[in-house]
């Protein structure tokens, strides 16, 4: 139903967390650690996981729309938003499978949402947190938070937010290079 060959390798993967190892230098522990937290282990345990998913999906297209209307200040563009993702065919089927990618566009949202929060040190956090938790679900998000950055120098609306968007790449930038520091120490 909803196992597919990458939810073999994520549930194998998740395992190995639970037993405090990680042995994969292809595979980012984010959503192998999403399911090993929500106790799927076996394609017959997956409903929670694939619920949540489901949830995360919805406030996915919530969160779009949301942006939509603090970016254009329309409300037809921030409905369009929230309902172009919410009717997207492959937004629509993917959280039905365990996959990564409902959580990683859920997390890659969140940050972009929370850019446009009034920042105060706990959103700076919490954005760096869902940038970083992005690229550990899905890596090849590792580029965004300095694409979206990029707006935030050509923008003039957002231009006001550029110190705190800086503090957030580097913080991320810190991350990232911690992890790859840690993957190149265990590769040798």
């Amino acid at each position: 139903l909803a196992w597919c060959n990458d939810a073999t390798i994520y549930h194998r993967l998740a395992g190995e967390l639970l037993q405090g190892r990680f042995p994969s230098l292809f595979r980012t522990p984010g959503y192998p650690l999403f399911l090993a937290l929500t106790g799927v282990l076996t394609s017959e345990r997956a409903a929670f996981a694939l619920v949540l998913q489901m949830a995360l999906d919805a406030m996915t297209a919530a969160l779009l729309a949301g942006l939509a209307w603090r970016l254009f200040r329309d409300v037809r563009a921030a409905w369009l938003a929230g309902l172009f993702y919410a009717f997207c065919p492959v937004a629509i089927g993917l959280p039905a499978f365990v996959v990564s990618e409902p959580l990683g566009t859920f997390l890659v949202v969140a940050a972009m949402a929370l850019a446009l929060v009034r920042p105060s040190r706990l959103m700076l956090l919490a954005q760096v947190a869902c940038w970083f938790a992005a690229v550990m679900v899905r890596p090849s998000f590792a580029l965004l938070p300095l694409i979206v950055g990029v707006f935030f120098v050509i923008n003039r609306e957002l231009k006001v937010r550029l110190k705190h968007q800086a503090v957030v790449v580097g913080a991320y930038l810190c991350c990232l290079a911690l992890w790859v520091g840690f993957n190149y120490a265990r590769s040798g």
